[in-house]
């Protein structure tokens, strides 16, 4: 992750970033959005897109192709840990504008239409994830291991509760 500069005036910035990582920016302006996803789905898609799409210049994605780091292994490292929050930096939840949730996806673009005056719509959207839909993820690793991987996201944890509570979310 690097810091984002930007030299000229627009609309939207998207992206993975660290949200207070903008420079030259005056941050009172910008209406900041944020997807967050459930801590321990977060970290099993991300285990589980890495293996299906092994990007070697990625020491720890090399780790996985090339060592078979298993996916309690993966939850352990400190970089893998908690990385919601970490993107979000120092920027406080109740600073966004908008707060949307993976799992309510359709009722989180819904608000995001009526906060922003737009008219996106939720059934134009692909989950490519092959995973999705098929199983939850509590199902597929089972409840010690994804006990375990939240104990490693507590952060992260913390943060979706207060996204759901925040945004209204049921």
């Amino acid at each position: 992750v690097r810091k984002v500069s930007v030299d000229q005036e627009c609309d939207i910035l998207h992206g993975h970033f660290i949200a207070d990582s903008l420079i030259g920016i005056d941050l009172r302006s910008i209406q900041y959005i944020v997807w967050l996803r459930d801590p321990v789905d977060r970290v099993v898609s991300h285990y589980n897109y890495w293996q299906r799409n092994p990007n070697m210049n990625q020491p720890i994605c090399r780790k996985i192709a090339e060592e078979g780091l298993t996916l309690k292994e993966f939850c352990q490292i400190e970089s893998m840990r908690d990385v919601q929050s970490f993107f979000l930096g120092k920027v406080p939840l109740k600073q966004f504008a908008f707060i949307g949730i993976q799992e309510k996806f359709q009722e989180s673009i819904s608000k995001f239409n009526n906060i922003f005056d737009f008219n996106i719509d939720d059934d134009v959207f692909e989950n490519y994830n092959p995973q999705a839909k098929k199983q939850s993820y509590l199902e597929l690793i089972g409840k010690d291991l994804y006990d375990f991987i939240e104990s490693q996201n507590k952060l992260d944890r913390e943060l979706y509760l207060e996204a759901l509570e925040l945004m209204g979310y049921k």
